[in-house]
């Protein structure tokens, strides 16, 4: 997409992302269309290469559905690698209520994307928990709207001003107190 090769183009993205940028905020800056970007992602990589189902996050989101909590998956991946994705993970479309990507919104850490959710599912800041993995790039914006959050890894403790720090995703259903 560049018209350089690809060693060339791997080394232009690594150092955009070295100035703190998301894969999408870093193909922005190199003038890339990200939609096309990440359809073009979606046909010639192989997700189950890098990835494995893991049931006992399937089961986690079928019991929230289940006691009547709304999941929306909010992903800065295009609609074809989310659904690629989650494919490979072995998580089926119909464990989400909403599922937000790139294409719909400008990807995170902006905070059109949240909105665009909560407007969606016609819920306040205070009434959402935000779920991720990156402090910077998706937790601190969530907690800035007002939403509580969790942060996923290997963090011990919550950085300052986050609610609640997992190890594992399938752990947030033990904080949401649903069996």
């Amino acid at each position: 997409m560049l018209g350089v090769d690809v060693a060339t183009a791997a080394n232009m993205l690594r150092r955009k992302q070295a100035a703190g940028n998301t894969v999408s905020k870093s193909v922005d800056l190199l003038g890339l269309d990200r939609r096309k970007f990440y359809r073009r992602l979606a046909r010639k990589v192989e997700i189950k290469e890098f990835v494995s189902s893991n049931p006992s996050v399937v089961g986690m989101l079928t019991r929230l559905r289940a006691n009547g909590i709304k999941v929306v998956l909010h992903t800065n991946s295009g609609s074809e690698l989310a659904k690629k994705t989650l494919n490979a993970l072995g998580i089926g479309r119909d464990c989400f209520d909403l599922l937000v990507t790139s294409d719909d919104t400008e990807p995170k850490p902006s905070l059109m994307g949240y909105r665009f959710i909560l407007r969606v599912m016609r819920a306040r800041a205070r009434e959402a928990v935000y779920v991720g993995d990156r402090f910077g790039v998706e937790v601190e914006p969530a907690k800035r709207l007002g939403m509580k959050t969790v942060l996923v890894g290997k963090a011990k403790q919550a950085p300052r001003g986050i609610d609640y720090a997992v190890a594992r995703p399938e752990k947030v259903e033990d904080l949401l107190g649903t069996e």
